[in-house]
């Protein structure tokens, strides 16, 4: 399956649901509910991420991830490609609540829907907004 070179254009090259607007926790929720294991992409600018399912009640992704932006403009360091959860740096009081990529998270894209899947998702972000 060939996906373009940068992240805006991957999350564009799939079926693509805006979900910019919704909480953290009903971004959470929507994940849970929605997304399918490695066929899925979680999308925030400048950034793309691959779903890998549930572990341990929390959603994770992999992706290649240089760091978390801290209050004071610098960076929680991770430098690698890495399974995370959603909210990395969640625990650290240097990262506020708004720079993590749970909060900056704006759109999932699909590889493949059906059109019940299809019908099932429009529905759920009707009832949110």
């Amino acid at each position: 399956f060939y996906l373009p070179r940068n992240s805006y254009a991957q999350s564009l090259a799939l079926k693509r649901f805006d979900i910019s607007k919704l909480s953290n926790l009903q971004k959470q929720d929507f994940i849970k509910k929605y997304a399918k294991p490695y066929t899925t992409l979680l999308y925030l600018r400048g950034h793309i991420m691959l779903y890998a399912g549930v572990l341990k009640g929390e959603n994770v992704a992999l992706h290649s991830i240089w760091g978390i932006r801290t209050k004071d403009d610098k960076r929680l360091l991770v430098g690698k490609s890495a399974l995370t959860t959603l909210d990395v740096g969640k625990e650290s009081s240097e990262v506020d609540e708004k720079d993590l990529i749970l909060s900056r998270l704006s759109a999932i894209s699909f590889l493949s829907l059906s059109e019940n899947e299809l019908l099932r998702i429009n529905e759920a972000l009707e009832k949110y907004h």
